[in-house]
């Protein structure tokens, strides 16, 4: 099981913040998972995911609930994320 990693930058953190973290902390690696506070995340998730299933984009540009969870596949590495490229291919969130 790869490490997890603790990094304060990601509390409450803005999507560029996260982005900037995701560069440093994913170099050399394929996946990556990130787990934090919601408002960062979703708005990231949303600027990176420029194709998927249209309700799967649609339910994503609503919100991401409490427990939610998002994969977007991405073509590039880490290092260059750019709005838009990446694929949503899953979207998870618990029944209210």
């Amino acid at each position: 099981m790869p490490p997890a990693v603790y990094d304060d930058r990601l509390y409450d953190a803005a999507p560029n913040v996260l982005a900037t973290v995701l560069a440093e902390r994913g170099a050399g690696v394929s996946r990556l998972m990130l787990v934090g506070h919601n408002t960062g995340i979703h708005e990231l998730a949303t600027a990176l995911c420029g194709t998927g299933p249209p309700k799967l984009l649609d339910r994503l540009r609503e919100g991401l609930p409490t427990s939610g969870v998002v994969v977007v596949d991405l073509p590039c590495v880490w290092e260059s994320l750019t709005p838009g490229d990446g694929h949503l291919t899953a979207f998870w969130a618990p029944a209210h």
